[in-house]
């Protein structure tokens, strides 16, 4: 019997957001009976979701990561959307040329610019078919990536691309198939172990989401006076707010590269060293968020996408509620 396959690449999204995806696609291969492949590289994580997870228990239907020989092999494959069938590596490419750059929020401007990089990524990139990869992009262009799992089950094309964002509180369940890999839970360790057993931690997104974490921060301090507190944030300007503000308790944090016009995940174009230590600290900040006695984080200010709290703050708060969770994560 020929094999089905669904190829999950969560885009431009933040880690709790690749962890729904993932999610939603490996729900879908378990009633579809295709094997899952995974390839977190255009997501926030910039790189390969098995250089930081392991799968919990040995699985052959489900594939961490992706080589530009699976990539040829996939092309081979019909394909759903049929807009990538024979060009599976357009995607990358799109990602490259258009989203992974900071778009301008004048909306005719936009367009202009956005076919404006796209021609430019064309003429210094080797891409095969050059004029067709620019129609491709014309055509599909206003098209959502967006598709109905629960319209595909029984679907005939030996590939499904899955290509979306988007966040919930599924991400939980995807953490629990997952263990961290041993270099990487060394990393951590030496990371969080100064913090001890007694310790509050606070999370603040405040760079593409805002929060009025000035206000929070002043109502929170009679709460944790002469306490140890993890600040995680993506804007360093937090952690010197929180110093001045927080003055009765002990701030610390996990140095990070800080970009503080955009997200820490919005780092695509950064060198392979500076995003395996972003994730790394990453993940630190969530298990310690995990770890600690007492987390707290804002309300998001009214945003386009009407969310309440960012993303990573229901991730840590999910997580710290799963202490054996943490555990399956951190131990051998």
């Amino acid at each position: 019997m020929e094999e089905k396959y669904i190829l999950c690449i969560p885009r431009g999204c933040g880690f709790n957001d690749v962890l729904c995806q993932i999610q939603e696609a490996y729900k879908f291969s378990q009633k579809s009976n295709r094997i899952l492949l995974i390839d977190t590289r255009l997501s926030g994580l910039a790189d390969s979701f098995s250089n930081y997870f392991e799968l919990r228990f040995p699985n052959n239907r489900i594939k961490l990561d992706l080589s530009n020989e699976d990539l040829n092999y996939l092309s081979q494959l019909s394909c759903f959307p049929n807009e990538f069938e024979g060009k599976i590596d357009w995607i990358y490419h799109r990602f490259a040329a258009i989203e992974s750059k900071k778009m301008y929020t004048c909306r005719h401007f936009n367009s202009i610019f956005t076919l404006f990089k796209l021609l430019n990524y064309v003429a210094f990139n080797r891409i095969s078919l050059k004029f067709s990869f620019i129609f491709n992009y014309l055509q599909i262009r206003k098209k959502p990536f967006k598709i109905k799992f629960e319209d595909l089950i029984n679907h005939p094309a030996q590939l499904i691309v899955h290509h979306m964002s988007g966040g919930g509180e599924q991400s939980i369940e995807t953490l629990g198939l997952l263990s961290l890999k041993r270099d990487l839970r060394n990393a951590i360790n030496r990371k969080i172990n100064y913090l001890g057993n007694n310790y509050d931690s606070i999370h603040i997104r405040n760079t593409d989401y805002q929060t009025d974490y000035r206000t929070f921060l002043k109502r929170l301090k009679p709460k944790i006076l002469n306490r140890r507190i993890l600040i995680c944030t993506d804007n360093s300007d937090a952690i010197q707010d929180a110093k001045e503000i927080l003055t009765q308790s002990e701030i610390t944090y996990i140095e990070k590269y800080f970009s503080n016009k955009t997200p820490i995940h919005f780092q695509w174009r950064l060198t392979e060293e500076i995003i395996q230590l972003n994730n790394i600290n990453m993940l630190a900040d969530l298990i310690g968020m995990a770890k600690s006695k007492n987390l707290f984080y804002p309300n998001l200010i009214e945003n386009a996408h009407h969310a309440r709290f960012s993303g990573f703050s229901t991730l840590a708060k999910n997580l710290k509620s799963r202490p054996e969770l943490v555990n399956q994560l951190m131990e051998e």
